[in-house]
């Protein structure tokens, strides 16, 4: 699978070594461009989505060959020149195709004739302003999900996509980072089974209140199984070999 992670050229001293400085890009002279200052490219990005560009943007997790023997390349284009036809900007004299993102406006995947071509000319662009960020579009090893080891984990609609046409709260993808560790999570509802065993060792008893009785004893009816229902669904133990696990399993 292709990782099409997006990652900023910033050049360490050991790239450096590698590139043609007597290269001869094309000079800001020779484009004509009318600016448009219409907001595109990084400007349309979410916070989030930048954040993603920030995390990959090192080329020193890329090998020397990766950078120089990769044809297929992501270009953002920087503001305003996101704007401009790529024709523009790129000398299509080097490329062999290209393809336009739909939903990153100023993104596209431009392959190459060859990976030391692609480079040289994009660093070039960038060093003038014109490009944002660029990336050789390579194959990266997928690190494997954490998965708790609870026995009916596969019985969690809310978790397990095979168990709702696909859809599913995506938790799984974070847990390798985050499960809920330091969160308290509050439920008002009609009490929580504080000895139930997946919830008993991440109960707090200081914070309870019991507003119907008075008192900080939230232990509900036998009846009255909802609060205890959704205190498991946010925050039940997760991998101790019984039950379900939480989607913040490790809060409290």
């Amino acid at each position: 699978m292709k990782a099409y992670i997006v990652a900023t050229i910033f050049l360490s001293t050991i790239l450096l070594s590698f590139v043609d400085t007597d290269f001869d890009s094309y000079n800001k002279e020779n484009y004509d461009l009318q600016i448009n200052n219409h907001p595109c490219g990084p400007q349309t990005f979410s916070k989030n989505v930048k954040s993603a560009f920030d995390k990959e943007s090192n080329l020193n997790q890329y090998s020397p060959s990766q950078v120089y023997l990769t044809k297929e390349w992501v270009v953002v284009l920087n503001f305003p020149y996101c704007n401009q036809p790529l024709t523009s900007l790129i000398d299509l004299q080097k490329v062999e195709d290209v393809t336009e993102f739909s939903i990153l406006s100023g993104t596209w995947i431009i392959e190459f004739q060859t990976g030391d071509i692609a480079f040289t000319h994009l660093f070039n662009l960038e060093m003038e302003g014109y490009i944002w960020e660029f990336y050789p579009l390579i194959e990266k090893p997928m690190n494997l999900r954490f998965t708790p080891n609870d026995s009916d984990l596969s019985k969690q609609w809310y978790i397990e996509k095979n168990r709702t046409n696909g859809k599913d709260l995506n938790v799984k993808s974070v847990w390798s980072d985050y499960t809920g560790e330091g969160v308290v999570i509050g439920v008002v509802d009609d009490g929580v089974d504080y000895n139930h065993p997946e919830i008993n060792d991440n109960f707090v008893y200081d914070y309870s209140e019991d507003f119907c009785d008075n008192d900080d004893d939230v232990m509900p009816d036998s009846t009255d199984w909802h609060g205890t229902a959704i205190a498991g669904i946010a925050a039940g133990e997760g991998n101790n070999t019984i039950g379900i696990a939480g989607v913040a399993y490790d809060s409290s």
